[in-house]
């Protein structure tokens, strides 16, 4: 990497600096791959209570950027998204003491105790 941002600021190469772009996004693409954000973001705006097994870390902001793209943009979508996720979260995946998840994964919907003698 350091090769080519060498050949792109030294060399003036712009061959180098669109190498280094598609570097990044085959990294980003493999990124939101793995982690499903993708597979997130859809069964919000299905409105499909497919939390079960998605890590709450990651996905917690992934809805706060959500509820912010539309207090900057105004698209009614990802309000609808924002608050269907509070909806579902707050309905189904929290425990008495206000917590969500077991070792930072969500549960079966509405079978919180069962997941806390399990794990």
């Amino acid at each position: 990497m350091q090769g080519l941002l060498d050949q792109y600021t030294v060399a003036g190469n712009g061959k180098a600096l669109v190498a280094m772009a598609g570097y990044f996004a085959g990294r980003i693409r493999n990124v939101i791959q793995r982690y499903t954000i993708e597979r997130h973001w859809t069964s919000l705006d299905l409105q499909a209570d497919s939390l079960s097994d998605f890590h709450a870390n990651t996905h917690n902001p992934v809805v706060i950027g959500a509820q912010m793209r539309y207090e900057a943009t105004g698209d009614p979508l990802y309000k609808e998204i924002a608050t269907f996720f509070m909806d579902t979260v707050n309905s189904s995946h929290t425990y008495a003491t206000g917590g969500t998840s077991v070792s930072e994964f969500w549960s079966d919907p509405k079978h919180l105790a069962e997941a806390l003698t399990r794990d």
